[in-house]
């Protein structure tokens, strides 16, 4: 007997091009990131499209200039943070807003 298995896995791609808007945020165009996630619903994502996350916050990987400018003179943006890929399998997915400031979300595929 022939048995047909379906996966609910989808297989991102990194995007193709990344242009953040003025707030210097920016996801991925496959995904929706929600602001929240329960431990249940992050595992359901990471499951649904096949990847580990890696998450960088600004503040520890940004040089000192560009960080004073941001925290301490409550700039509205983060367009000058560059975040650099953790590893060369690593993919952009999301760039954005947190409790402790922004933090670039970087895949890798399992």
């Amino acid at each position: 007997m022939y048995k047909k298995t379906i996966s609910n896995k989808m297989k991102l791609k990194p995007a193709k091009t990344i242009i953040r808007d003025n707030r210097g945020h920016w996801t991925h165009p496959d995904i929706l990131i929600k602001e929240s996630y329960s431990p249940l619903e992050w595992d359901e994502f990471l499951r649904k499209y096949a990847i580990d996350v890696i998450k960088q916050s600004m503040f520890d990987t940004a040089c000192d200039e560009i960080c004073s400018q941001f925290f301490e003179h409550a700039s509205t943006t983060c367009l000058p943070w560059k975040p650099k890929a953790p590893s060369k399998h690593a993919f952009l997915i999301s760039i954005h807003e947190s409790n402790d400031g922004p933090v670039a979300w970087w895949a890798t595929h399992k």
